[in-house]
């Protein structure tokens, strides 16, 4: 899952490709074609990307994401666009891997947030499934957070503000990262900041 914080004019990220079979990313992959049958998306600050596994992405220079997902120890690499390592050897690839579990001719995954008000500020459930759930919070004010899950990892998109927990106080600014743990239930927000929260 991917947030765009910035992006330059004109930036890219890839989603699936245009194949519609292992043989023909095979072939291109052989040939050195592949950059012509990745599906190429110009991005927007604020805009969602929901990336399924099994499918082949990558995000472009002049980019600033957040990303969210499924705790996995696992990258296959098809194709590196010719990068090469301090040493100036090509970095290595996954081909037959890759190539075995990519989702062929798959549909562009559609995202609709739905937000709501609460406590007059804005809340955006963004995806829910079966892997993590991410909300985003725009809070301007005071908000009293009671957590859903036991642990949450939280994230300041923008802005400043603090936290406080069992009247401790905790400074919020932007790029901070933090995890809400099981003796955090209620928490309360103040300031003018955009928060994302994740958990399982």
């Amino acid at each position: 899952m991917w947030y765009i914080i910035d992006a330059e004019e004109d930036a890219e990220i890839v989603i699936g490709t245009l194949a519609e079979s292992r043989e023909e990313v095979a072939n291109h992959v052989q040939h050195g074609t592949i950059e012509s049958i990745l599906r190429y998306i110009k991005v927007k600050p604020g805009e969602f990307y929901f990336i399924p596994a099994g499918t082949v992405h990558t995000i472009s220079s002049g980019i600033l994401a957040y990303e969210t997902m499924q705790s996995s120890d696992i990258t296959y690499r098809l194709y590196d666009f010719n990068r090469q390592d301090n040493q100036y050897n090509d970095r290595p690839l996954n081909i037959e891997k890759a190539l075995d579990v990519i989702q062929y001719n798959a549909p562009l995954p559609n995202i609709l947030p739905e937000s709501e008000i609460i406590e007059n500020h804005k809340c955006t459930h963004i995806v829910s499934n079966d892997f993590f759930t991410l909300v985003k919070w725009e809070i301007s004010g005071t908000l009293n957070y009671m957590k859903p899950r036991e642990f949450c990892l939280v994230t300041v998109l923008e802005g400043e503000g603090q936290m406080i927990v069992d009247g401790e106080i905790f400074k919020l600014t932007t790029g901070t990262n933090f995890i809400l743990t099981s003796e955090d239930w209620d928490s309360v927000f103040e300031g003018d900041f955009t928060l994302m929260i994740s958990y399982v």
